[in-house]
């Protein structure tokens, strides 16, 4: 994945210093696409993004990768994932704004590691780890028996 930091502007964050909390995160699944040209792709993580800076979380097991890419480069894999936590960082440190940064990471011209569309997620008295459990059962783990349908 290479990354073209010039279509990005860069905007000034919203940080609204209330006396209230927010009461929704900004979130993307992380994605394994292994064909820019097929439309399947794999849920293998999540990141959240919290006042503290962003949150990623990957699945233990990659052997949903291996159904889809029998051919993988696991290395390939692995540097992608470390490039976009680094670019994810970068991007917010440059004052992108979490919907222009999210937008970017998942275009769907890219095979590899990216991000879904942005996507909220009310708190709701939940820690960050909570919604991260929260939306790793509901993406990316699989799906068991009684959960389908």
């Amino acid at each position: 994945m290479q990354l073209d930091f010039c279509l990005l502007q860069a905007v000034p964050t919203r940080h609204h210093h209330t006396s209230h909390q927010a009461s929704s995160l900004d979130y993307s699944i992380i994605q394994y696409k292994p064909c820019s040209h097929r439309l399947e792709v794999v849920n293998i993580g999540i990141v959240l993004f919290t006042d503290s800076g962003p949150v990623l979380e990957f699945s233990k097991s990659m052997n949903k990768i291996n159904s889809l890419d029998a051919d993988v480069f696991w290395d390939d894999v692995y540097q992608q994932i470390q490039e976009i936590e680094q670019a994810t960082r970068l991007l917010l440190e440059a004052k992108v704004s979490t919907k222009d940064l999210i937008a970017f990471l998942s275009r769907d011209r890219w095979e590899g590691v990216q991000y879904s569309h942005h996507r909220t997620i009310p708190i709701e008295g939940r820690t960050a780890q909570g919604i991260i459990f929260h939306l790793m059962q509901k993406f990316v783990f699989p799906l068991s028996r009684k959960n389908k349908g």
